[in-house]
């Protein structure tokens, strides 16, 4: 899924996030603790931009939305910092 997702990076500049997470420098499972407090804050079809640094928020992502039916409708990695884009369904 992820994979997939690497396609949309020229799309990015044009999605409008409603809460940005900082997660840069927490590990696993903080990451995703926080997420999920974040996205019960959201309403559907908003949207979490999500910074972390953790290398498993790749796979941890992909399987948490995948578990939970949200979407991550882009993603960005760069160095050693990766940027989600997920929409709470």
């Amino acid at each position: 899924m992820i994979q997939l997702m690497k396609g949309l990076r020229n799309n990015m500049a044009n999605l409008a996030d409603n809460i940005e997470l900082d997660c840069r420098g927490l590990n696993d499972p903080m990451p995703i603790i926080k997420v999920k407090q974040a996205m019960d804050n959201l309403k559907s079809g908003e949207i979490l931009k999500l910074m972390a640094t953790d290398p498993g928020s790749s796979k941890d992502m992909e399987s948490w939305t995948r578990q939970t039916g949200n979407t991550i409708v882009a993603f960005k990695e760069s160095q050693s910092e990766y940027v989600f884009y997920i929409q709470k369904t």
